[in-house]
């Protein structure tokens, strides 16, 4: 597949906002957050139940602020919906050209809310088409049907089920020798493991618009990105060498606003051609030791429903599942082959 080269997005000072005045966006929703459970973090284990609702504002207060985002507001009988539409820089620079996220900010699960929600994702949609975005990807909460339905009418398609488990850290720790944190020595050559040896059921393999040589590389880009960036990322020898990787993080926001330091597992990848010697579990294992000693006391991860691996691993390690997302496509520009 051949791509044109990227369009420019010339992003404004903060988002912009369509149906609203920004400063009118989080009093509203904050407003409808009374008996609203479609928040990813509304099950997550915090010093109070209810604290995930303040998180959210804080979130989209934080989004407000990013130049990259656009949201579409409108009202409904039942409350307000608003989707939020993303622009990001680092996958239209990566893939060639300008790609978009959608997500439901929030939206009543009610008949009466269906009129407003077709009409923003129309608007939306719209908007993106103006600015050439050729693709947009999405995500919704599994058990929110209204949006998962207004989205398949405007032209989405299914790709896969993510689930997100946690796991609170364990009294003792028993580190693991041959886990240790990554280093500058490390990157070309785990950078070149990533090529080839990451979920190959993943959304973008998935989809056949896109080159799987690319997909392949985004792997490596976001296992630099995340080591330049100070992010975590620990790593396996096995016979000398260093054999798997494993991107991790502390997400300081979450932990604030829940009251509870929370470690995040992002991307495991181990070298194929050593596969069946349980090093993909132990790199596993090392990590949540490692995190544990720094201080951690709950640790969340994400998997594809129809990764069966991932999930026996998560489950020996006695994670429990606390939210679950719907992966959608959609190709506005359809892609050259």
């Amino acid at each position: 597949m051949t791509e044109p080269a990227a369009t420019a997005v010339v992003p404004s000072e903060r988002a912009t906002v369509i149906g609203a005045n920004a400063s009118d966006v989080i009093s509203i929703v904050s407003g409808a957050l009374s008996g609203y459970r479609f928040d990813q973090y509304f099950n997550y284990p915090a010093q109070s139940p209810d604290l995930w609702a303040g998180y959210l504002a804080t979130r989209l207060g934080k989004a407000l602020d990013d130049p990259e985002q656009t949201f579409f507001v409108e009202d409904s009988p039942d409350g307000p919906v608003i989707l939020a539409a993303r622009i990001p820089v680092w996958d239209s620079d990566h893939f060639g050209f300008p790609m978009a996220t959608v997500r439901c900010v929030i939206a009543p699960d009610t008949e009466a809310a269906k009129p407003a929600l077709a009409s923003l994702f129309a608007r939306c949609l719209g908007d993106l088409r103006s600015r050439g975005v050729r693709f947009a990807s999405a995500r919704f909460h599994g058990d929110q049907l209204n949006v998962t339905h207004a989205a398949e009418t405007a032209g989405f398609r299914y790709i896969e089920s993510i689930l997100w488990p946690v796991r609170a850290s364990l009294p003792e720790v028993s580190l693991i020798p041959e886990v240790r944190l990554m280093e500058e020595r490390d990157l070309e050559g785990l950078m070149a493991l990533a090529v080839g040896n990451s979920y190959t059921r993943g959304h973008f393999y998935c989809d056949p618009g896109f080159n799987r040589l690319t997909v392949d590389s985004m792997y490596a880009k976001w296992l630099e990105t995340a080591f330049r960036n100070n992010q975590p990322v620990t790593v396996i020898d096995f016979e000398d060498r260093c054999v798997g990787f494993f991107v991790v993080g502390i997400d300081e926001g979450l932990s604030t606003a829940l009251g509870v330091r929370y470690g995040r597992l992002q991307s495991l990848v181990v070298d194929g051609r050593i596969r069946g010697k349980g090093l993909g579990v132990k790199l596993f294992h090392g990590t949540l030791e490692m995190l544990t000693a720094t201080g951690v006391q709950q640790i969340d991860s994400g998997y594809s429903a129809k990764n069966h691996l991932s999930a026996r691993i998560h489950a020996k390690e006695d994670f429990f599942s606390v939210y679950d997302e719907n992966t959608f496509h959609l190709w506005l520009d359809p892609p050259n082959h």
